[in-house]
């Protein structure tokens, strides 16, 4: 059972309401429970604002054991160091920010009882202190203790910055993206994991799966791919990411490097066409890195990344449909993220991985604006480009089967792999030769797709004999 996450940043664009979302985090600490029972460390920022209502910097509000302590940040002004038109007070934010981190250390008794430490935010103007970023750090180190939480903020800047890239780049560390599409629902589900984490404890497993579940359908990842010239942003999600292991294991590493290569490929394909609208990213393989996959199970076309919530990857997928009988899942209902995330994690546990033979992804035009693709299961791009499934196979050696979604996935990928077309690997109606030494075996299953008109139940009935034939269940 995987445990809920200790550490968690929120990023996105200004004024989209991070600082608000932690608040309301905060106040279930004082409206649930004695003052007393959780030690509040750490700091937030806010806007000043004139008399005339118009902006004239932004305040430090420092978490003491007791109170709160209001100092400035920054003024409209021109002394150095500035950002922008504000000049940053960084004697304040060595006191009062780096002092919030280092007094959570210090104060007697604060390890015996559950710790909430806020850090919002991580951004340009704390970060000209140059003992900042060393505290965050050394708290992000040091904060292992089960009985500590920290929620932070992180901006999303034009241009990298290197304290947020390591951040970023921490293994112990949970970021969510908020926007204003997920707000709302993504402060509920903050303050029901701060409550979790820190008031009921010990959580059941069940709510430990459920919260998990929900977190992680708002996860964000940083793009490999930044400077190639695409109008999204250097931060929009590009990989595949594993619920099974929210901590991004070596396995997870391994499958990235597939998918960005075959990524590239198929971005340098969509760049040779003249397309007035940005090319949607495909979704990469899925994997569990918690047991050996034994079938990699093949669609035709790729299904789009989810920019926001790539934890969503493959939602919209019919086969979803058949797998959760196959593994003995509720139902699968794509309204709800938690519960799909968990049917995901379920069908890689059961031995499966899934990916699909082309990366070009399913669009379709928008009648009433011909510059506008809205991204659908629709007919793929023009230009087909494979996925580099002989790749993924030497990094899985376990998987012995390669199983099709519809005889239409089956027929591209013998379009590629036949005799002549590759060097590497060729195949047969029924097999596939990656090596003198290894030699996998094809197996068409029925189509999920409605327009599929067998009954679901005999889907259900030849999914299941197939998979488990290849050596899938055993884990529920």
């Amino acid at each position: 059972m995987p445990l809920l996450p200790s550490k968690v940043f929120l990023t996105g664009m200004p004024g989209v309401g991070k600082t608000t979302c932690i608040q309301n985090a905060v106040a279930v600490l004082k409206g649930n429970q004695d003052d007393s029972s959780v030690h509040l460390a750490g700091f937030y920022t806010r806007e000043c604002r004139g008399d005339n209502g118009q902006r004239i910097g932004f305040d430090i509000v420092e978490y003491s054991s007791t109170s709160t302590r209001t100092v400035p940040l920054a003024r409209v002004g021109s002394t150095k160091p500035t950002v922008g038109k504000y000049s940053v007070l960084v004697d304040n934010v060595q006191k009062h920010m780096v002092g919030a981190l280092q007094q959570r250390q210090r104060e007697p008794g604060t390890t015996a009882k559950p710790t909430l430490a806020v850090l919002d935010e991580v951004g340009k103007m704390e970060l000209l202190c140059p003992e900042f970023f060393p505290a965050v750090w050394d708290h992000l180190n040091t904060a292992d203790d089960d009985t500590v939480v920290t929620l932070g903020t992180l901006p999303l800047p034009k241009r990298p910055i290197r304290q947020v890239e390591r951040i970023l780049a921490r293994k112990d560390v949970l970021v969510l993206l908020v926007t204003q599409a997920n707000r709302n629902q993504l402060t509920r589900d903050l303050r029901e994991y701060v409550k979790l984490r820190l008031l009921d404890r010990p959580a059941c497993d069940d709510a430990n799966q459920v919260i998990i579940a929900k977190m992680m359908s708002y996860q964000f990842q940083k793009s490999n791919d930044s400077g190639n010239g695409n109008n999204s942003n250097k931060y929009a999600a590009t990989r595949t990411l594993h619920p099974d292991n929210s901590q991004n294991s070596g396995g997870d590493r391994a499958t990235k490097s597939v998918h960005d290569s075959t990524a590239s490929k198929q971005q340098s394909a969509s760049n040779k066409t003249d397309h007035h609208y940005p090319t949607a990213q495909p979704c990469g393989p899925l994997v569990s890195t918690n047991r050996q996959p034994k079938v990699l199970l093949l669609g035709d076309t790729a299904s789009p990344m989810p920019t926001e919530t790539p934890i969503l990857a493959y939602s919209e997928r019919s086969m979803w449909t058949v797998l959760a009988q196959v593994v003995h899942h509720d139902c699968h209902d794509g309204s709800s993220p938690g519960k799909y995330v968990l049917l995901r994690q379920a069908t890689l546990a059961y031995g499966i991985a899934i990916w699909d033979v082309l990366a070009n992804v399913h669009e379709k035009k928008n009648n009433h604006n011909n510059n506008h693709k809205s991204i659908t299961r629709g007919q793929p791009q023009s230009r087909e480009t494979l996925n580099d499934i002989p790749a993924f196979l030497k990094q899985y050696p376990s998987i012995e089967t390669i199983c099709f979604i519809g005889a239409k996935a089956h027929k591209s990928f013998q379009k590629y792999y036949r005799k002549g077309r590759s060097n590497s690997a060729t195949t047969t109606t029924t097999k596939f030769t990656l090596s003198p030494e290894r030699t996998l075996d094809l197996v068409i299953l029925p189509s999920s797709s409605e327009r599929n008109h067998m009954p679901l139940e005999e889907k259900v009935a030849q999914w299941k004999a197939v998979l488990e034939r290849c050596g899938c269940g055993g884990i529920k």
